[in-house]
């Protein structure tokens, strides 16, 4: 993982340089036990947050080291060492931080920042794939993909849409965000495997519904993938702040109002989208909430009834 933003040292009668690791590569091997376990426990908090709250946070230092005392909140030898860290300045926080616990190597926090770039760019690459499902590039010409893509990716951000058919030019209008990529992707990156962040009991909590960062997150990514057909003919592109930001947050916006707008029907395209994922899936366990969420257990029972009962008492 490359490691960037490690600050600049001082030798006594030299010149300010960049340390070596900054251009290189960390590993598992590069960390003592106890940094590897906070280095780990870090990154697979990162992974979540950057899912669903923040996909392209500002400050990256002070929101990875935020992330890593969250996470190490209820382990004490980790935790302490973290506030002991935490009595410097920001500069020297991150040099104490790498001295303190890899002493060769640059500190946790920075690749816990590695997850973030990482958990994006499975996304991305998931959305990659499913460009398909707009039949691209199909048997298309470049001069026709071009057409495609300029209308798909239009000011409406028409790709995000249900029944989208690019040959006839039309899509359905009533089904914002229900194009079928959100139900691929969302599936195969948190919810593949008993590993993944939407399946295990320890963060699986934080996905039932999914919110609005995860939405919008998904949407950037597939406009991204399909923007690297622009030309008619692909080219990658970078999935980075820099380039795309800017439009994560717009959709993260366009998501809100639509929340604000519809609050019931949002609340049910979560809810519904959350069940046919879980449905697919052969994990037992979600199952179970999804069938507490609709209420299965107590079908048949006169809540009035129930209510009537005690008042009467």
């Amino acid at each position: 993982m490359v490691v960037d933003d490690v600050p600049a040292k001082t030798r006594r009668g030299g010149k300010n340089k960049r340390t070596r690791p900054s251009t290189g590569r960390v590993t598992q091997s590069s960390f003592s036990p106890t940094c590897l376990r906070l280095a780990n426990v870090g990154r697979a908090a990162v992974r979540i947050r950057i899912a669903i709250e923040q996909g392209f946070p500002g400050e990256h230092r002070v929101w990875s080291l935020d992330t890593v005392t969250q996470a190490v909140s209820q382990d004490q030898t980790l935790s302490t060492r973290l506030t002991e860290a935490d009595e410097d300045d920001e500069k020297k926080l991150v040099t104490y931080v790498c001295a303190r616990f890899c002493p060769s190597r640059p500190s946790s926090p920075f690749k816990a920042w590695g997850g973030a770039a990482q958990v994006r760019g499975e996304v991305k690459g998931l959305c990659v794939a499913a460009v398909s499902l707009f039949g691209i590039p199909g048997t298309h010409t470049p001069s026709e993909i071009r057409d495609i893509i300029e209308w798909l990716t239009s000011k409406k951000a028409i790709f995000k849409y249900g029944d989208v058919d690019v040959k006839a030019r039309t899509y359905n209008k009533q089904k914002p965000f229900g194009h079928s990529f959100y139900q691929d992707v969302i599936t195969k990156q948190w919810f593949s495997s008993a590993t993944s962040e939407g399946v295990r009991r320890a963060s699986m909590g934080r996905f039932v519904d999914f919110n609005i960062p995860l939405f919008a997150l998904v949407t950037d990514a597939m406009e991204s993938a399909l923007k690297e057909h622009a030309t008619g003919v692909r080219l990658t592109n970078r999935f980075s702040e820099e380039e795309y930001g800017d439009r994560y947050d717009h959709h993260d916006t366009t998501l809100r109002n639509l929340e604000t707008q519809s609050p019931q029907w949002f609340a049910e395209f979560r809810h519904e989208l959350y069940s046919r994922i879980v449905k697919s899936t052969k994990f037992k366990h979600l199952k179970t909430i999804v069938d507490a969420q609709d209420g299965e257990d107590l079908d048949g029972v006169d809540f009035a009834a129930l209510e009537a009962s005690v008042s009467h008492a």
